[in-house]
């Protein structure tokens, strides 16, 4: 916040000095603008400027006005360098081109070799922790100039971009984290941990692609071999992913399919949760529950005791 208040500030001040030099340079070619047209009408009427009668004063506030519009023409200059970096920056980023759908640029890139694990910022291999283009992909799908999603639900297109990172060898069990495995805040305390949530610490393409509520997404990944068992830092494993962020609508038939693909509905998470009291706080609105369905479900099939 602290930062982008300094940069709104240095951006005024810009604002400021440009509106200044300009509205300045405007007055005073206006100004040597009449003033020549005195000059001319002098020299008509029959003055001679080599006589000394007139003088060209007219040309010293053009000269100030030239000055006063460097501000302006530096910017004019700074902007269009910037616009061809960007273009140039963007034709050879292989984040750019994934996560704005332009498989054909995509492809391009990574036949020279680019590392399908480089992120979205960089060509070079994504360090440790980092999120990978497959994982930023699972989570957002394409974007805008603006880096928002631009679908709400999974496209074609976007199963094709995660198929093709695959495909050249994309790390399919990266996992992102701001935390080291080994964090305390990762593990249950005291009684207040309890109702902890994930903070989403060595999630895998996968278990994004579930937080998201993207079951094509998750299919794919799991017909190229995705681990379904994998659980965050915190312990959280799909089906507690579940529990614990989707609704009836966007939730229950991803539950069934990973059921049916043996993903553990017994897990545990490192604050003790179990799928019935995770899904039992998912509420909207006036308490109303939004996952009627998936709270049945689990009643019926989870035998863990809860630590409560």
């Amino acid at each position: 916040m602290a930062f982008a208040g300094m940069f709104m500030m240095f951006l005024a001040v810009i604002i400021i000095i440009l509106i200044i030099s300009i509205s300045s340079a405007v007055i005073l070619f206006l100004v040597s603008f009449f003033m020549k047209r005195n000059y001319k009408k002098k020299l008509l009427e029959g003055q001679s400027a080599a006589s000394g009668e007139i003088k060209e004063y007219y040309l010293i506030p053009m000269v100030i006005g030239w000055i006063f519009m460097i501000p302006a023409l530096f910017l004019a200059v700074l902007i269009i360098y910037v616009s061809i970096s960007t273009s140039i920056s963007q034709h050879n980023s292989l984040g750019y081109q994934v996560m704005h759908g332009n498989y054909s640029q995509a492809e391009r890139i990574l036949k020279k070799g680019v590392s399908p694990d480089c992120t979205l910022e960089s060509n070079q291999p994504a360090k440790p922790g980092k999120q990978t283009l497959l994982s930023l992909l699972c989570e957002k799908g394409f974007v805008d100039n603006l880096e928002y999603s631009i679908n709400e639900e999974e496209t074609e297109e976007e199963l094709k971009m995660i198929q093709l990172l695959i495909d050249y060898g994309a790390d399919i069990e990266s996992k992102t984290y701001r935390h080291d495995i080994n964090d305390s805040r990762h593990f249950y305390h005291d009684e207040y941990d309890y109702y902890e949530s994930s903070d989403m610490c060595g999630y895998t393409p996968f278990l994004y692609a579930v937080y998201m509520g993207n079951k094509k997404t998750v299919k794919l990944l799991v017909e190229n071999g995705a681990d379904i068992q994998v659980e965050d830092y915190c312990g959280f494993n799909a089906i507690l992913t579940i529990a614990d962020n989707l609704n009836d609508s966007n939730g229950l038939s991803m539950l069934q399919y990973l059921l049916e693909k043996g993903c553990d509905e017994n897990h545990v998470t490192n604050f003790y949760q179990e799928a019935n009291f995770l899904s039992s706080r998912h509420y909207g609105p006036g308490g109303i529950p939004l996952n009627k369905k998936i709270q049945k479900l689990f009643r019926r099939i989870v035998n863990v005791q809860p630590f409560y």
